[in-house]
């Protein structure tokens, strides 16, 4: 639905920039926008890259071993369909953790692994 509204949107916009609006200042706003839009985008980047670089560097460390044994017996009721992969329970594990650390974009690329993983075990059995 959003792929139909969104052109539509820009079609009239660009419509209405030309019949009733300059077409410089029409031309200018959408550059300026497309410049703040690249900005913030390179500013997200830098800082998802800098918190899972952090992130990658705890999981190589002891932290992220006593976290997944301490979050286990939890994990285990949460998920009880899951298989005893411990590589599904440590991203599941850095995944909560990088929540309650407030990363919230961080933690987006663990529960995909988690996900992943877990689909990849399903289709395999099949």
């Amino acid at each position: 639905m959003l792929n139909l509204i969104w052109p539509v949107f820009l079609i009239i916009s660009f419509v209405y920039g030309i019949c009733f609006g300059d077409i410089a200042k029409t031309n200018m706003s959408i550059f300026e926008s497309t410049e703040s839009a690249v900005n913030l985008c390179i500013q997200l980047l830098g800082t998802i890259c800098l918190w899972n670089g952090i992130m990658k560097i705890a999981q190589r460390t002891s932290i992220v071993e006593k976290l997944k044994k301490i979050l286990h017996p939890l994990l285990r009721f949460l998920f009880p369909k899951i298989n005893r992969n411990e590589e599904v329970y440590t991203e599941i594990s850095m995944n909560i953790v990088a929540n309650m650390m407030g990363l919230r974009k961080c933690s987006n690329t663990y529960g995909i692994k988690s996900y992943e993983i877990i689909t990849e075990e399903k289709q395999g059995k099949k």
